[in-house]
Protein backbone atom coordinates (compact mmCIF):
# COMPACT_ATOMS: atom_id res chain seq x y z
CA UNK A 1 0.00 0.00 0.00
CA UNK A 2 1.03 3.56 -0.61
CA UNK A 3 2.09 5.40 2.51
CA UNK A 4 0.13 8.62 3.13
CA UNK A 5 2.14 11.70 4.01
CA UNK A 6 0.50 13.85 6.68
CA UNK A 7 -0.41 17.32 5.40
CA UNK A 8 0.41 20.37 7.44
CA UNK A 9 -2.41 22.51 8.79
CA UNK A 10 -1.08 25.63 7.00
CA UNK A 11 -1.38 23.78 3.69
CA UNK A 12 -5.01 22.84 4.39
CA UNK A 13 -6.17 26.16 5.95
CA UNK A 14 -3.71 28.92 4.99
CA UNK A 15 -6.22 31.67 5.94
CA UNK A 16 -5.65 30.85 9.64
CA UNK A 17 -1.98 31.86 9.50
CA UNK A 18 -0.26 35.27 9.50
CA UNK A 19 1.24 36.55 6.24
CA UNK A 20 3.55 39.40 5.39
CA UNK A 21 3.04 42.04 2.67
CA UNK A 22 4.32 39.71 -0.08
CA UNK A 23 1.86 37.00 0.94
CA UNK A 24 4.33 34.54 2.47
CA UNK A 25 3.88 33.13 5.97
CA UNK A 26 5.45 34.81 9.00
CA UNK A 27 7.58 32.14 10.65
CA UNK A 28 8.19 31.31 14.30
CA UNK A 29 11.68 30.51 15.65
CA UNK A 30 11.22 26.82 14.85
CA UNK A 31 10.41 27.60 11.21
CA UNK A 32 6.67 26.88 11.27
CA UNK A 33 4.10 29.58 10.34
CA UNK A 34 2.49 31.72 13.07
CA UNK A 35 -1.24 31.33 13.60
CA UNK A 36 -3.49 34.40 13.66
CA UNK A 37 -4.57 35.43 17.15
CA UNK A 38 -8.18 35.19 18.28
CA UNK A 39 -11.25 33.45 16.98
CA UNK A 40 -11.76 33.36 13.18
CA UNK A 41 -14.66 35.44 11.82
CA UNK A 42 -17.91 33.59 11.31
CA UNK A 43 -17.05 30.85 13.81
CA UNK A 44 -19.13 30.53 16.95
CA UNK A 45 -17.54 30.97 20.34
CA UNK A 46 -17.04 28.10 22.75
CA UNK A 47 -19.60 29.44 25.17
CA UNK A 48 -19.41 29.55 28.93
CA UNK A 49 -20.14 26.96 31.61
CA UNK A 50 -21.81 28.24 34.76
CA UNK A 51 -21.28 26.71 38.19
CA UNK A 52 -24.18 24.59 39.44
CA UNK A 53 -25.01 27.14 42.17
CA UNK A 54 -25.17 29.92 39.58
CA UNK A 55 -27.31 27.75 37.29
CA UNK A 56 -29.74 27.16 40.16
CA UNK A 57 -29.99 30.90 40.85
CA UNK A 58 -30.58 31.65 37.17
CA UNK A 59 -33.25 28.94 36.96
CA UNK A 60 -34.99 30.31 40.06
CA UNK A 61 -35.03 33.83 38.60
CA UNK A 62 -36.31 32.53 35.28
CA UNK A 63 -39.17 30.57 36.87
CA UNK A 64 -40.17 33.58 38.98
CA UNK A 65 -40.11 35.83 35.90
CA UNK A 66 -42.24 33.33 33.93
CA UNK A 67 -44.79 33.10 36.74
CA UNK A 68 -44.91 36.90 36.97
CA UNK A 69 -45.62 37.12 33.23
CA UNK A 70 -48.43 34.56 33.55
CA UNK A 71 -49.86 36.50 36.49
CA UNK A 72 -49.91 39.81 34.61
CA UNK A 73 -51.53 38.11 31.61
CA UNK A 74 -54.24 36.58 33.80
CA UNK A 75 -54.82 39.91 35.56
CA UNK A 76 -55.30 41.56 32.17
CA UNK A 77 -57.83 38.88 31.19
CA UNK A 78 -59.74 39.34 34.45
CA UNK A 79 -59.72 43.12 33.99
CA UNK A 80 -61.10 42.72 30.46
CA UNK A 81 -63.87 40.37 31.60
CA UNK A 82 -64.78 42.70 34.48
CA UNK A 83 -65.22 45.68 32.16
CA UNK A 84 -67.21 43.54 29.73
CA UNK A 85 -69.55 42.34 32.48
CA UNK A 86 -69.94 45.88 33.81
CA UNK A 87 -70.88 47.24 30.37
CA UNK A 88 -73.23 44.35 29.73
CA UNK A 89 -74.92 44.89 33.10
CA UNK A 90 -75.50 48.61 32.38
CA UNK A 91 -76.95 47.84 28.94
CA UNK A 92 -79.20 45.19 30.44
CA UNK A 93 -80.42 47.64 33.08
CA UNK A 94 -81.13 50.21 30.36
CA UNK A 95 -83.16 47.66 28.44
CA UNK A 96 -85.08 46.52 31.50
CA UNK A 97 -86.11 50.06 32.38
CA UNK A 98 -86.14 51.30 28.80
CA UNK A 99 -89.55 50.04 27.84
CA UNK A 100 -91.18 52.52 30.18
CA UNK A 101 -88.71 55.40 29.87
CA UNK A 102 -87.91 55.16 26.13
CA UNK A 103 -84.19 54.76 26.84
CA UNK A 104 -82.12 54.27 23.70
CA UNK A 105 -79.14 51.92 23.45
CA UNK A 106 -76.18 52.53 21.14
CA UNK A 107 -75.19 49.90 18.60
CA UNK A 108 -71.71 49.51 20.12
CA UNK A 109 -73.26 48.68 23.51
CA UNK A 110 -75.61 46.18 21.94
CA UNK A 111 -72.70 44.06 20.67
CA UNK A 112 -71.98 43.03 24.26
CA UNK A 113 -75.33 41.28 24.62
CA UNK A 114 -76.13 37.72 23.54
CA UNK A 115 -77.22 37.18 19.93
CA UNK A 116 -80.86 36.41 20.77
CA UNK A 117 -81.19 39.62 22.78
CA UNK A 118 -79.57 41.64 20.00
CA UNK A 119 -82.12 40.46 17.45
CA UNK A 120 -85.10 41.35 19.65
CA UNK A 121 -83.82 44.75 20.76
CA UNK A 122 -82.24 45.90 17.50
CA UNK A 123 -85.50 47.02 15.92
CA UNK A 124 -86.90 48.93 18.89
CA UNK A 125 -84.22 50.63 20.98
CA UNK A 126 -81.01 51.04 18.99
CA UNK A 127 -79.52 54.18 17.48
Amino acid sequence: MAEQTPQNDWDIKPELYQKDSQGSFLLKKDGTPKKKAGRPKGESSRGYNFHSDTKAKIAARRSLRDKQKKLTALEAKVRHVRTSVKKQRTVQQKLDSGYQDNVLVEDSDLELLPKATQDVVKDKHVI
